[in-house]
C-alpha cells in the first residue's frame, strides 16, 4: 500500500495526535453555532491551523450530522510546480491521527 508521508506534519499543524486534537477540539468547541442541513460541499483554508483553525472548524461544524459518501480533498502543489491536477489513486495518507485511506474506486472514478 502507497502512503503519501505527511508533508508538514510539525510546522504547520502538531505533529503529535493527542495535541493536534486538543487544539481542533477547541476550534470546533469555540463555534456557538453553525448553519445546519444541506451541506454539499465545503470549501475552507487549509492554512496552517493557527491560521485556519477557526474558520475549517465553523465549515466542518456546520457538516456534523450530514452522511457523506466520498470526501474530496484539493489543494495546492506546495513543492512543484506543474500543469494540471494530481491525484493519489489508492493507498493512503499519513497524518498524526494514523493513514486516511484513499477511496480508490473513488479515485479511479475521478480520473476516468
Amino acid at each position: 500500500m502507497a502512503i503519501r508521508a505527511a508533508a508538514v506534519s510539525g510546522s504547520w499543524y502538531p505533529g503529535v495526535a493527542a495535541v493536534l486534537m486538543r487544539d481542533v477540539d477547541q476550534y470546533l468547541a469555540a463555534v456557538s453555532h453553525a448553519p445546519l442541513g444541506g451541506v454539499r460541499a465545503i470549501v475552507a483554508p487549509h492554512a496552517g491551523l493557527m491560521f485556519s483553525g477557526p474558520v475549517g472548524a465553523y465549515a466542518y461544524k456546520s457538516a456534523l450530522h450530514e452522511d457523506f459518501e466520498v470526501a474530496v480533498l484539493v489543494g495546492p502543489s506546495h513543492f512543484a510546480a506543474f500543469e494540471g491536477a494530481a491525484l493519489w489513486p489508492d493507498g493512503g495518507f499519513e497524518c498524526p491521527l494514523g493513514v486516511v485511506p484513499v477511496d480508490e474506486a473513488g479515485a479511479r472514478a475521478l480520473a476516468a
